[in-house]
């Protein structure tokens, strides 16, 4: 059996209705931590990692498990539409399975004006960004940039939520992300280690 543990990742992350509007949450005397359950994964080297479920989108929320990396600050996810065998050995984010799912580019703007989702042949904004991990190795992906609603939380708690600038990821290098034992990344570093602050889950939380 793989271990589980409870984590309380911060004291100002308060507890949220899973309503985006609700981000704003002035802290209160009865305000609860945002707990989030967590599987912890023995790696190699005495090391080891931790994992948990995110859900995404509206108004059936698709869940993923996802790595809790301290490393980074991006939300990365397999986008529905890659091809790449290590997307195809994971649970895939489908953007057109959500209603809140918005197409953009770099610059926060949608890809196609009018249109939630991009139609047809569109030229777009590919982010690329290189992850390492200790036990897997090096490995790139390549991503696309949708804005969805993102959420975390647990039956203790309840989940906060907020709208994310996911990077979708169209193609991933099988020599790291095939063998990753979850199906995409969470970043808990700030702004500083993502390439934009609206990819950061914590930094819309703050805002």
């Amino acid at each position: 059996t793989v271990p589980q543990v409870v984590a309380d990742l911060g004291s100002k992350v308060l507890r949220g209705s899973g309503d985006a509007n609700s981000l704003a949450v002035a802290p209160s005397k009865g305000s609860s931590p945002l707990v989030v359950r967590l599987q912890r994964i023995e790696g190699g080297s005495s090391s080891h990692f931790y994992v948990g479920k995110l859900s995404i989108g509206k108004p059936e929320p698709q869940e993923l498990q996802v790595l809790f990396d301290t490393a980074s600050g991006h939300v990365l996810l397999p986008h529905q539409s890659c091809k790449s065998k290590a997307c195809k050995t994971h649970h895939r984010y489908s953007p057109g399975k959500s209603g809140t799912a918005i197409d953009i580019n770099a610059d926060g703007k949608p890809v196609q004006q009018g249109q939630r989702l991009a139609k047809g042949k569109v030229a777009r904004d590919a982010v690329t960004v290189e992850f390492t991990q200790a036990d897997l190795g090096d490995g790139i992906a390549t991503a696309v940039l949708v804005r969805d609603n993102v959420c975390l939380g647990t039956e203790f708690s309840g989940q906060i939520c907020t709208d994310v600038d996911v990077m979708a990821a169209t193609k991933l290098e099988d020599k790291l992300f095939e063998d990753m034992p979850y199906d995409g990344m969470l970043g808990l570093g700030l702004g500083g280690l993502a390439s934009e602050t609206n990819c950061v889950f914590f930094n819309r939380l703050m805002e």
